[in-house]
Order: structure tokens, then sequence, then C-alpha cells
């Protein structure tokens, strides 16, 4: 499937993928480095099992390759697919990676991609000097809430239903670790042919062939 790149503060990217089922015991995913030192674009998306509604990954800054044209960046997103007049939107916990001597330049914000328009609840300094744990929460009506670890919470609406997770970085190298998804909270009625759902239990998933795929191109906004 192919998908327009959009360009928001710095590159948001975002594929399709295929996802198993929720796993039966905790057993965590590999970790998943990008090195993406050609600034290119590098991603990794897979598709939500139904009632799906919180994830968590731990995030690991190596090495930025600052460049004129892309912020060195790492995102988190959820995709949301268009339905019917339900425009296509895609929301992401970012990281611009640090680019001065000291590394103390790094920020971190929360924004929604709708077409070539973005929006956000603002900037916050960020310090990648040790990994941070990210945890992303969402409801059925459209609440999504961004935990980035440092005691900094943010939330947006989206009205497009949540279907996919993914990891990007550009002009950076990046890793990913831990990666869960699951459901909290009270059992899903919607999804009665998941066990796991259905019981409302709290799962990991287990996150297979996740192997990066580059960009070519990117589109400006």
């Amino acid at each position: 499937m192919e998908r327009t790149i959009f360009l928001v503060a710095a590159c948001l990217l975002a594929s399709s993928g295929v996802f198993g089922a929720f796993a039966q015991t905790a057993i965590l995913p590999a970790k998943i480095s990008f090195d993406d030192q050609l600034g290119k674009g590098l991603e990794w998306s897979k598709e939500l099992p139904c009632g799906a509604n919180h994830a968590s990954v731990t995030l690991t800054f190596r090495r930025a390759y600052p460049a004129d044209s892309n912020l060195p960046v790492a995102k988190v997103w959820l995709h949301g697919e268009k339905n019917g007049d339900v425009p296509e939107q895609w929301i992401a916990a970012a990281f611009s990676a640090p680019t001065d001597a000291f590394k103390l330049n790094s920020i971190e914000w929360l924004e929604k991609v709708e077409g070539s328009v973005g929006e956000g609840p603002g900037y916050a300094p960020a310090d990648l000097s040790k990994p941070v744990r990210i945890g992303l929460d969402w409801t059925a009506d459209g609440l999504v809430t961004v935990n980035f670890g440092d005691d900094v919470v943010k939330h947006i609406t989206t009205t497009a239903k949540i279907t996919e997770i993914g990891l990007s970085v550009a002009g950076a190298k990046f890793e990913f670790s831990n990666l869960k998804v699951d459901h909290l909270g009270p059992s899903d009625s919607a999804c009665p042919s998941n066990p796991v759902l259905a019981a409302g239990a709290k799962r990991d998933l287990v996150l297979a062939n996740f192997a990066p795929r580059s960009r070519s191109a990117m589109q400006k906004e």
C-alpha cells in the first residue's frame, strides 16, 4: 500500500503491515535498531489487533546525523485509517535528537497529521542521555494520551479509528526495545474472537518480522 509521507517538524513515516494475535505468554520482541545515516528515513509498522488500547516502548538515542534538510528525529506513531468522511490521520510521540556539543537541545512533542496539516499541544525539553519509556493510551472515542517517561504527559484527539502502530527514525540512530501492545480496562465485547482481549487480560504482543524498510524520498510540508 502506498502512503504519502509528510514532514511536520520532521518526517512522520507510515506503511501497512500484518499482525498476529495477542500472545498467551509475556514474550518480549527483540530490539529494533534504526541507523539512518543517509537521512532517507527508516520505519517499521504493524496492524493492531482488535481491542488494543495501550502500547509502550523504550527509546534509546545513539547518534545524530544532522543535515540541512531533515531534523534528526525518532517517532512512535499510531495510524488512524480513512473511514467514510473521516480522513486518514497519524498521531506521533516525537523526539528530536540532540545536535549541540553538550547534547542538551533535544525536544519532545505530540503531533497529529491529517493530510498536509499538523497540529499538537506544544513542545517540551527532552533528556535523551538515558533510555525513555514511552506509553500510549487511546480510547474508542478518540482521546490519545502519551506519557513521555519524564513526567510530561500530553493529550490529543483523533476522529479516525486507530488501526496501526509504527516506529520511524530519520537522520539519526535510535533503538526501540520492549515494545508491548495490550488491552487495559474492562473486557472488549467487540472482540469475542480474541480470548485474551475478550477476557480483558493484559498481555504482551509478539511482534515479529520487523526489519526496517527505507524510504528513498520524503515530501516536505
